[in-house]
């Protein structure tokens, strides 16, 4: 008669294992004893066995109160057990029949070793920006511009050059200005034109720019070169480098104006510009993965149709990512924006975007290269597919070489001129699968951008409306983050709680621990379960529950 027991009420604890405790057998007797929860305690009993009942000396209205139980067995090593009570009897007035479940994960937790298993999901002992990045596949909502950058170097603030190219050397007035087919090169790349340039300060000079290139190109045609004028077009000063121009001037039926000249190896123009990574959200998360894409990302636009998402994540820096653009003096200006150290890359070209083209001036020149190049951003390609009549034809034997009144001939070469003049007609770039940009489309609107001063790239920090980013972090608070590999289980590393599921074919781990006990928590762990570290904490989510 020396097995002891302690009745206990509002034990915060779940049989269906929702909420444990990561506490030692003392830890939790010391809290049964507690007068918050002790009902009644003895130590008169005979031996508790194994079938899930006993009758004690307490009262029906003691009982009735209770929800929790821990009894020792001498016999057993002295060890206590922890119960859940199923069922309350009254016998007599001194005796209650009580039956009651083992809290199997309670009674054991000192008694097994955790190993490592497939964890799918657990709080993290280190959520720095950019360490947990698996998706979640969580609904974002609407998204928000907090925060945006504006490259200034492509802005009118800045100005513009109309420029001339020629094959003829129009600025003398002597045959020394012959022919120079394929001897220059600007930005590295060969041309057959000598470039001339009228500078405009601003949209309003650009007026004055263009009567100086007309005075210029007056003396072209009394010289009868004006047919070597190839091309008229605008480019922003970010271009070129004021330390390579050569200004001359020359007057024409008593009017002078003022032009310069390029060194031939003026090379291209790259600046770095930086974007915003921004902390201090209106609502700030408990979890650094909301300043993760597609919770927190980067949309950067050229304004000519082209858009691209970049993670912060994926830069070496993930708060200070940074991007080179650039340029090439040439007709549109063509030139790129690409992210610097993203991906593992320090310049990721493939993952760039296309500056938005500059307004070639109307030229009685190759009407198709100006076409070409006013049209270069975003020419839809539209190819895949066009051969599939032609080809489907010669497949199946139905292409004749006779052309005949039950002949498909006819037909066949009407396909092929179908897919000729489509293909023709959809001129543009092939883009690879792996290339294309996450969000995309738009057409090009390079002219309208450059009269309204558009004609620059935005760098815009987006995130998920705070709505959204509440729910989301209260999921992140709640049950920590998707982890799919193979690790030792997280217990004990947050403050108050720790989320661990498992996936449904693993262990947990094993020990000294019966078997059909050991079934129970790794099921506990295969269901998913939270661990708590306080016993008064239990169910309290609004607490604190960072990295210990």
């Amino acid at each position: 008669m020396n097995s002891a027991i302690i009745l206990c009420k509002g034990i915060k604890l779940d049989r269906d294992y929702r909420n444990v405790l990561s506490y030692s057998e003392t830890q939790l007797l010391a809290t049964c004893r507690d007068n918050r929860y002790r009902i009644a305690e003895a130590s008169n009993y005979s031996f508790i066995g194994r079938d899930n009942r006993i009758i004690v000396n307490f009262t029906w209205g003691q009982c009735i109160k209770a929800n929790y139980i821990a009894f020792q067995n001498p016999t057993y090593n002295n060890k206590w057990f922890f119960a859940f009570i199923d069922n309350v009897v009254y016998k007599s007035d001194e005796a209650t029949e009580i039956d009651f479940t083992i809290d199997a994960w309670s009674t054991w937790f000192n008694d097994w070793q955790k190993k490592p298993c497939y964890i799918v999901r657990e709080h993290v002992n280190n959520d720095g920006i950019g360490q947990n990045t698996i998706q979640e596949n969580l609904d974002v909502g609407r998204v928000e511009a907090i925060n945006y950058v504006v490259d200034e170097a492509l802005s009118n603030n800045f100005g513009y050059y109309i420029i001339i190219g020629s094959t003829w050397n129009i600025g003398t007035d002597t045959e020394s200005g012959q022919n120079l087919f394929g001897s220059l090169i600007y930005s590295g790349i060969v041309s057959a034109e000598q470039l001339f340039l009228f500078q405009a300060t601003n949209l309003n000079t650009i007026p004055q720019a263009v009567a100086n290139m007309i005075l210029f190109i007056t003396q072209a045609n009394t010289d009868g070169h004006i047919a070597d004028i190839r091309n008229v077009y605008i480019v922003p000063n970010f271009v070129i480098e004021a330390s390579q121009l050569v200004q001359h001037t020359k007057t024409v039926a008593g009017n002078t104006c003022t032009y310069y000249t390029l060194n031939s190896s003026v090379t291209p123009i790259i600046v770095e510009e930086s974007v915003p990574f921004t902390t201090n959200f209106s609502y700030k998360p408990k979890n650094n993965k909301c300043y993760c894409y597609p919770y927190h990302y980067l949309f950067v636009t050229n304004q000519n149709g082209n858009q691209n998402v970049y993670k912060y994540e994926d830069f070496s820096d993930p708060q200070n990512p940074k991007f080179e653009i650039s340029a090439c003096l040439s007709n549109g200006a063509s030139g790129m924006i690409v992210p610097k150290n993203y991906k593992g890359q320090s310049l990721n070209i493939d993952e760039g975007l296309a500056l938005g083209k500059y307004p070639t001036i109307e030229w009685n020149s190759d009407g198709y290269i100006n076409w070409l190049t006013q049209n270069a951003v975003n020419v839809p390609t539209q190819l895949v597919g066009l051969g599939g009549n032609i080809t489907g034809k010669i497949a199946n034997g139905n292409f004749s070489a006779t052309a005949g009144a039950n002949s498909s001939l006819g037909q066949t070469a009407t396909n092929i001129l179908n897919v000729a003049g489509n293909i023709a007609n959809l001129i543009g770039s092939f883009y690879s699968a792996s290339l294309l940009p996450t969000i995309q489309g738009g057409t090009n609107t390079a002219d309208i951008n450059f009269a309204r001063n558009r004609n620059y790239p935005v760098f815009y920090e987006m995130k998920c409306k705070d709505e959204f980013m509440k729910i989301i972090d209260d999921y992140f608070t709640r049950f920590g983050y998707k982890i799919n590999r193979v690790l030792e289980p997280n217990i004990v590393g947050r403050k108050y709680w720790n989320y661990l599921e498992i996936a449904p074919t693993e262990t947990v781990g094993n020990g000294d621990v019966p078997t059909e006990f050991m079934n129970e928590i790794n099921n506990a762990c295969r269901s998913g379960v939270t661990i708590w570290h306080d016993h008064e904490s239990i169910g309290n989510y609004t607490l604190d529950n960072s990295i210990v």
